[in-house]
């Protein structure tokens, strides 16, 4: 999933880490996405979970622009 925001852009894994909801289809509210299934809440900088079920973080990745496109790597 990706999100642009005040010039930055922000990649985390699409599927929710707690069900596998669609997190593309969740809401943003401020700095966090939510999951539409659950409602498990997540920083867009760095997956970490705000607001569960979720327990468990959720896939962050780098991203820049190069070139006019978006380079996405993982940051593991």
């Amino acid at each position: 999933m990706l999100y642009r925001a005040n010039g930055a852009i922000y990649a985390l894994a699409n599927r929710c880490s707690h069900r596998g909801g669609p997190l593309h289809e969740g809401e943003i509210d401020g700095q966090e996405v939510i999951c539409p299934w659950h409602s498990s809440r997540f920083h867009l900088q760095d997956g970490s979970v705000t607001s569960g079920p979720a327990t468990a973080p959720q896939p962050c990745y780098e991203t820049r622009i190069h070139d006019g496109k978006i380079e996405v790597r993982s940051t593991e």
